[in-house]
């Protein structure tokens, strides 16, 4: 179970579900990055974040 959480440029921080697969998640986390007002996207995986995108680039791994 994966759950994104999107901060935006304002300091806003909003939580999404996720797809199942691992792949698909990195995909969707990336282009969600890009979108305009977003400053990073977290994806976490039974509440510990794993990984985080910025500008559709995967930056770092947060958590093991």
């Amino acid at each position: 179970m994966f759950t994104a959480y999107v901060r935006t440029k304002a300091g806003k921080i909003t939580l999404y579900a996720m797809p199942r697969k691992w792949r698909d998640v990195e995909e969707t986390a990336a282009n969600m990055s890009k979108a305009p007002g977003v400053e990073r996207v977290s994806v976490a995986a039974y509440g510990r974040i794993i990984a985080s995108f910025k500008d559709g680039v995967r930056i770092d791994l947060e958590a093991p």
